[in-house]
């Protein structure tokens, strides 16, 4: 008993741990796609909340964060991934049918 408590303790602080560190995105991400592109991505509570191309609001689908790693899209409509590059840049990768494009984006 006292090692199923032990063992269910454990999962609950790294399951806690987790959901902490997906929170360290919260906030207003800015760049261009391209250097040309308005981009700007919305992330609370550790998930995208909204994403703007060219200033109009896009559908943002399901956001998963694994470490320096978030990403967000709908599949096989497109997906964007960021990888942190230091607590207030990303470099930003997305793919959809257009192609391919690249970003370097601001926490504001």
């Amino acid at each position: 008993m006292t090692r199923m408590i032990l063992a269910l303790t454990a999962t609950v602080a790294i399951a806690s741990a987790g959901a902490q560190s997906n929170t360290s995105w919260d906030g207003t991400w800015n760049g261009s796609w391209g250097g040309r592109t308005a981009a700007k991505i919305i992330v609370a509570g550790g998930r995208v909340v909204e994403y703007d191309y060219i200033g109009t609001p896009q559908k943002v689908g399901e956001t998963t964060v694994s470490g320096d790693v978030l990403s967000f899209g709908m599949p096989p409509t497109f997906i964007v991934t960021l990888k942190r590059t230091n607590a207030s840049t990303a470099s930003a990768h997305y793919h959809g049918p257009a192609g391919d494009a690249e970003a370097v984006l601001a926490k504001q």
